[in-house]
C-alpha cells in the first residue's frame, strides 16, 4: 500500500504523502515534524518505539487548502491510544482544549477499540464499538470533507458524519500516539498517507503559515537547546564516573574531589526533583486558585448584588420622602394662605367695629394695634414652622425604622 501510494505521488501530483511532507524542507524533518518518541524511515513512521518515553506523534506541514477534500490513512497499532487531529495549529495537544477535531482509537480489555470522534462543533462526543480488533493487521481510515460535511468511514464503513461550519477549509493533520503504560509491545506505525482535493485548491494562508513556521522554529531552538545540555550533563558525569573508576580504594586528596563532584550531582538532581512541572502547575491551578478565584467570584457578585437592591431601597426611601415632603409644602402653603384671609379678615372686622379711633390725631394708636396685629401673625407662622419640621423628622425617622 505504501510503494502504491509513493507511485501515485510520483505519478499525480494531487497525490501528497506524508514523508516527505509537502511544503517542509528535508533539513525540516527531524525538527519539525517528529515529535516526542518518532522514528521516521524508509516505509513506516515507528511511533512510542522507547521504552523511556510513551509519545511520540507527527505533525503535517500540508494544510487542506480546498472546499472539498478526501484523505486515507493506513496504519496499525498495539495497546496504544491512536490520535488524529484537524487543527488550524501545527502540532496542538490533543489531551488539552484546542480548535478542531480530535478522532480516537483506544484499546480496551476485552480485545475491542473504541472509535470516536470530538471537536468544537461535535456535539455530542460520537462513539463507535469495533470488536475483535486485529492488533497486527493494517486498518485503514478515510476522512471525506464535502462542503460543510465531513465522512469518517473505517475500512470502507461509513462510521461518523459531522456537519461543520466551515472551520475546515484550511487545517493540518497531526498524528500522536500514547502508550498507557511502558512497554515492549506497545507500538503504533504510520504505513501511509494520501491527500486528494476534490475541488479547486484555495490559496494558502500566508500569515497562518508564517506563525506556523515560527513556533515550530522556536521549539526546534529549545529542542537544540536542551540536547547540548543533556550532551553536557552527560559529558561531566563521564568524566566523574572516570574520576571515581580512577581513585577506587584510594583515600588521598582525590577522593576529596570527588566527593564534591558527587555533591554536585546530588544538588542537580534535588534541584530538578523540586522543578516544578507543567502538568503539576496545572493541578495546581485547577485544585487550588481555581476554587478560591471562584468563590471571590461568587461573593464578589452576592456583594454586588446587596449593594444594587440597598440602592433601590434608599431610592425609593428618598422618592417616598421627597413626595412626602412636596405634600407638607403644599399644606403648609395652603395653612399660610388661609391664615393670612383669615387675619386680612379679622382686621377688616376690627376696623368697621371702631372707625373712630383712626383718625388723623390718633396715629399712634393706629401703628400700635397694626404692631399688634402683625406680631400675631408671625407668631402663628413661627408655629407652623415647627410644626412642618416636626413632622418631617417624624416621617425620615419612620421611613429608615422601616
Amino acid at each position: 500500500m505504501f510503494l502504491y501510494s509513493l507511485f501515485l505521488a510520483a505519478t499525480d501530483s494531487e497525490y501528497q504523502l506524508s514523508v516527505p511532507f509537502l511544503r517542509t524542507l528535508p533539513g525540516e524533518i527531524g525538527n519539525w515534524t517528529l515529535r516526542g518518541q518518532a522514528v521516521a524511515q524508509k516505509r513506516v513512521i515507528h511511533l512510542t518505539t522507547a521504552i523511556p518515553s510513551v509519545f511520540g506523534g507527527i505533525c503535517s506541514r500540508t494544510p487542506t487548502n480546498a472546499k472539498d477534500w478526501s484523505t486515507n490513512l493506513d496504519f496499525s497499532l498495539d495497546q496504544d491510544e491512536f490520535y488524529i487531529t484537524l487543527s488550524r495549529n501545527v502540532c496542538p495537544d490533543p489531551q488539552s482544549w484546542f480548535s478542531g477535531m480530535n478522532i480516537t482509537f483506544v484499546p480496551l480489555e476485552n480485545g475491542s477499540v473504541s472509535f470516536s470522534v470530538k471537536g468544537n462543533e461535535v456535539i455530542p462526543p460520537r462513539t463507535n464499538i469495533i470488536d475483535n480488533f486485529n492488533f497486527s493487521k493494517q486498518h485503514t481510515v478515510q476522512i471525506v470533507k464535502k462542503g460543510r460535511n465531513i465522512e469518517i468511514s473505517y475500512e470502507n464503513e461509513l462510521q461518523f458524519n459531522v456537519s461543520t461550519f466551515g472551520a475546515y477549509d484550511q487545517t493540518y493533520f497531526s498524528f500522536f500516539a500514547q502508550s498507557p503504560v511502558k512497554c515492549n509491545r506497545c507500538i503504533t506505525n504510520i504505513h501511509g498517507f494520501t491527500y486528494i482535493p476534490t475541488s479547486e485548491r484555495r490559496k494558502i494562508d500566508e500569515s497562518l503559515d508564517q506563525r506556523n513556521r515560527k513556533a515550530l522554529r522556536t521549539t526546534a531552538n529549545k529542542r537544540e537547546t536542551m540536547k547540548m545540555m543533556r550532551r553536557a550533563v552527560m559529558q561531566v558525569v563521564s568524566q566523574y564516573i572516570e574520576e571515581a573508576l580512577g581513585n577506587d580504594d584510594n583515600f588521598t586528596g582525590q577522593s576529596v574531589q570527588l566527593k564534591d563532584s558527587l555533591a554536585e550531582i546530588k544538588e542537580t538532581i534535588l534541584r530538578a526533583n523540586h522543578t516544578v512541572s507543567s502538568k503539576q502547575l496545572k493541578q495546581l491551578i485547577d485544585e487550588k486558585i481555581s476554587p478560591v478565584l471562584e468563590k471571590s467570584y461568587h461573593r464578589f457578585e452576592n456583594v454586588a448584588n446587596a449593594m444594587f437592591s440597598t440602592k433601590m431601597d434608599m431610592v425609593n426611601i428618598w422618592r417616598d420622602t421627597g413626595n412626602q415632603l412636596r405634600q407638607i409644602r403644599s399644606d403648609l402653603s395652603l395653612n399660610c394662605v388661609q391664615i393670612e384671609n383669615e387675619a386680612r379678615k379679622y382686621i377688616f372686622q376690627v376696623f368697621k367695629l371702631a372707625p373712630e379711633e383712626f383718625h388723623e390725631d390718633n396715629h399712634e394708636n393706629e401703628k400700635e394695634n397694626l404692631s399688634f396685629y402683625l406680631g400675631i401673625i408671625c407668631l402663628i407662622e413661627f408655629i407652623a414652622y415647627c410644626i412642618f419640621f416636626l413632622r418631617y423628622h417624624f416621617v425620615v425617622l419612620s421611613k429608615k425604622r422601616e
